[in-house]
């Protein structure tokens, strides 16, 4: 039994307004038959952040 799903493939649009976004929106489907939106936001480009880990430190640590 596999733990994981199988490969598929899909597509998406993405709008960045821009040429430096702060914000990219865009929405995608697959062959699966799902489909959706999907939003990502610029943190910060200067760290030089090695993992997800590391940006979720850094952006707890500017909430404070």
């Amino acid at each position: 039994m596999s733990h994981r799903s199988y490969p598929s493939e899909g597509s998406c649009t993405l709008d960045t307004r821009n040429l430096k976004p702060k914000l990219i929106a865009g929405s995608y489907f697959t062959d699966r038959y799902t489909k959706g939106d999907l939003e990502a936001k610029f943190i910060d480009g200067s760290k030089g952040h090695g993992s997800f880990e590391s940006i979720k430190k850094h952006i707890a640590q500017k909430k404070k």
